[in-house]
């Protein structure tokens, strides 16, 4: 069996306990958890030491990979306050609505300290006015005059009486205790870790591939050194391929029938990757490189057939334009 079916097997459990970790760090410690048994079980049920072996190394890599799973958490402001009557109340809201709150405060500090001086102001006129005005001006004076001053006065100062006593509960409102809470996406981070496991998955089955030619060529199994086909009625003819390019030549025909451009061009890249695991590496042109390529005239330069390189040998010139 493969990671990916052991993965499948326990995937509920998985996205149960990531849920539970609540946490980035919970959710890597789920994963690197998860490695681990899934490591196991391969090789309780892999015979062969040398695979064993490859798959411990791709599985530590998966494990050290796991802090590196991009997960689209949610992040929640929680602050902690005392409200009118002592209580202790929550609220969670953003940066934006927490500096409302700072400038609210300002304005309300700024507008007693107006009402404080209004009242007094208007307190200390109407106590004056008579001692300095003569009666022949007292006449002149609207009658309502001093009694407006005096009710204004008043009216300014109980205001701001009253408002100064929920100053310094409004204080303590203020300086809030700040609490950050992420919570991780259980299903991008499942999604993620499953894509990984795939890849792990091809290379160990490419490993397995090329330990079993190289078993074959040394002659450690019974096994032929070529794959034959039956055909009826005569003998089994001789095919120079090994199971590998076999696999990979029945994909590309796959990628061809189905008229999917898009899936074709992810089968071409399997072909890169198999000339990579031979020593064979496709170029791709620059001016630098030039000297790999033959080249015609275009509108723009780029690279038509890749050069095939091993080592520092050119096995076949590339084909690309230029200007």
């Amino acid at each position: 069996m493969t990671l990916l079916e052991y993965f499948d097997q326990d995937k509920e459990k998985l996205k149960t306990s990531l849920h539970r970790a609540g946490t980035p760090e919970g959710a890597v410690k789920v994963l690197e958890d998860e490695a681990d048994r899934l490591l196991y079980q391969f090789n309780e049920d892999c015979q062969d030491e040398a695979l064993r072996e490859f798959a411990a190394v791709i599985m530590r890599i998966v494990r050290m990979a796991a802090p590196l799973v991009h997960s689209e958490g949610e992040a929640t402001i929680w602050e902690m306050g005392t409200g009118e009557r002592g209580s202790d109340t929550k609220s969670a809201h953003g940066g934006a609505a927490a500096r409302k709150g700072v400038a609210g405060g300002a304005f309300r500090r700024k507008l007693r300290i107006l009402l404080l001086v209004a009242g007094l102001v208007s307190l200390l006129l109407a106590a004056l006015l008579p001692v300095f005005t003569d009666e022949d001006f007292l006449r002149e004076i609207p009658a309502g005059a001093f009694l407006i001053l005096l009710a204004a006065g008043a009216a300014a100062l109980f205001f701001a009486g009253f408002s100064w006593r929920s100053f310094g509960r409004e204080e303590r409102w203020d300086q809030r205790e700040q609490k950050v809470e992420i919570a991780v996406d259980e299903d991008q981070i499942f999604r993620s870790f499953r894509g990984i496991l795939i890849t792990a998955d091809k290379e160990i089955a490419d490993r397995a591939g090329a330990l079993a030619l190289a078993r074959r060529k040394a002659g450690e199994t019974g096994e032929k050194p070529t794959l034959t086909t039956q055909e009826a009625g005569g003998a089994a003819p001789v095919v120079n391929m090994d199971a590998r390019q076999l696999e990979l030549f029945s994909e590309l025909l796959e990628a061809a029938a189905s008229e999917d451009a898009g899936y074709a061009l992810d089968k071409l890249q399997d072909v890169k990757y198999y000339l990579h695991t031979r020593g064979i590496e496709a170029v791709d042109f620059t001016e630098e490189n030039a000297a790999l390529f033959d080249t015609m005239p275009g509108r723009k330069a780029g690279t038509i057939r890749p050069a095939l390189v091993a080592g520092n040998h050119l096995l076949k010139k590339g084909l690309a334009a230029r200007r």
